[in-house]
């Protein structure tokens, strides 16, 4: 059995000040080389959106409206609140540029439909 490794890799260069040896195993191999990093240029500063926070608590509140219903007084509080906020969210996509025209769209849409069926529910509570 020899003592030289299972596989060739190449020449043996030794570091500077080392012998090299016939009884060494394990040859030395020289570094990979260094290859520089590519130099790229800080990435371009994108301003993050403004947020539209009067949309997203039109929507939820357009929401709770569409789904309160049935409690024609408890709803009340939810509707007008609902096209408020969703009104107020959709004049700032509007004019100020901020995101969740469609956020306010949906809530005022959802809050409409929750006054009209709190408006029917309440109706035939009281004919019957």
């Amino acid at each position: 059995m020899s003592s030289s490794p299972p596989y060739d890799y190449g020449p043996r260069v030794p570091p500077d000040g080392e012998s090299t040896s016939s009884q060494d195993p394990y040859p030395f191999y020289p570094p990979a080389p260094q290859y520089a990093a590519p130099q790229y240029g800080p990435p371009p500063y994108l301003a993050p959106a403004a947020s539209n926070g009067m949309a997203v608590a039109g929507l939820v509140l357009g929401i709770l409206a569409a789904v309160f219903f049935w409690a024609s007084f408890f709803d009340l509080p939810f509707v007008v609140l609902g096209v408020v906020f969703s009104s107020i969210g959709l004049h700032a996509a509007k004019w100020n540029g901020a995101s969740g025209r469609g956020m306010a769209i949906s809530g005022l849409v959802c809050a409409i439909v929750g006054g009209v069926l709190a408006t029917l529910v309440t109706i035939v509570y009281i004919n019957s």
